[in-house]
């Protein structure tokens, strides 16, 4: 019955969505177990003309409206469509943008489905490849001018603002550690650089590639409007994790050969964004106000280490 139920809706949301493609078969329907957002993939077959088509699409449901900026974010959904639409206009690697809205009270969006594999590294080179790509694309990302459209959409983020946002967060945790962390970062001065569009949360698994390169970069539900380094960071930490050191430090010298910016201070902002992320998934952990995925022992001592090498003033964080 789950699955005819389904079958059903993907049925009407295919025919809305594409009143132009005329005898509209749907097959192949399957779940993707990946992330926190119920996800499932399927096949939609037509007829153009005498010319039959087929195309791969994603339909995925928001389980929840946290994001790292916000633990009540009302406008994921929409977000994603608007910024998805106008990064694919530019010629990112974003999937094309089909339907956004909701149903049964649940935000969804219905996006073609992208090439390449979900686990990209496969080895060294694989790895290493993605890092000189990902710079490349976020130094792009960082030089573009949003539309009204997009930016009355991406909140406007800023060190001390949100430090001072988890700082309150920390105290309803009644967590002495956090405060303890976030208290440190607000001892530091660090000025900031003029603010760009962010990914948000560019992770390894927000990532699809191929032989040729990264065939798309997924998920902007997070994105922003703040320094760059908040970008950069979170695809330190990962590297930092993997124990890809050197890579990272890579990663920051080939994104500022790219975009120009120097990257100094990124142990900062690596600890900045660790804290980030262990504060409100901390926060959401004590309320039960949603059930997560993400790996909070290993966020917590990649927030421990950046802030370890910035107590004693080492300017990497290895």
């Amino acid at each position: 019955m789950v699955q005819a139920d389904l079958f059903a809706e993907l049925q009407l949301l295919c025919r809305r969505s594409f009143p132009e493609r005329l005898e509209q078969r749907i097959s192949q329907i399957q779940s993707i177990d990946e992330g926190r957002h119920p996800q499932v993939s399927f096949s939609l077959a037509w007829r153009e003309g005498r010319r039959p088509r087929v195309e791969l699409l994603v339909l995925r449901r928001y389980a929840d409206r946290w994001t790292w900026w916000s633990v009540q974010d009302e406008h994921k959904a929409e977000r994603e469509w608007e910024v998805g639409c106008w990064l694919y206009g530019q010629g990112l690697p974003v999937p094309a943008m089909y339907a956004s809205g909701t149903a049964d009270q649940a935000p969804y969006l219905l996006t073609a489905r992208p090439p390449g594999r979900s686990h990209p590294f496969t080895g060294p080179a694989d790895l290493e490849a993605y890092v000189e790509r990902a710079a490349r694309l976020l130094s792009q990302l960082h030089r573009l001018v949003p539309p009204a459209a997009v930016r009355r959409l991406l909140p406007e983020v800023q060190a001390r603002g949100e430090i001072a946002r988890l700082s309150s967060l920390a105290r309803a945790c009644m967590d002495d550690g956090l405060v303890e962390a976030l208290d440190e970062l607000a001892r530091q001065e660090m000025e900031e650089y003029p603010p760009c569009v962010l990914h948000g949360d560019l992770q390894v698994d927000r990532v699809r590639i191929d032989a040729r390169g990264i065939t798309a970069i997924l998920d902007w539900e997070v994105a922003a409007l703040g320094d760059p380094r908040w970008d950069l960071a979170r695809v330190g930490v990962e590297l930092h994790r993997q124990e890809a050191h050197l890579l990272a430090e890579r990663f920051y010298s080939s994104y500022e050969e790219q975009s120009h910016l120097s990257t100094q201070g990124m142990t900062y902002w690596e600890a900045l964004a660790s804290v980030q992320q262990w504060t409100t998934l901390a926060w959401l952990e004590g309320t039960g106000a949603a059930a997560t995925t993400e790996p909070l022992d290993e966020i917590r001592g990649s927030a421990w280490r950046a802030l370890t090498h910035l107590r004693y003033g080492r300017a990497d964080a290895t």
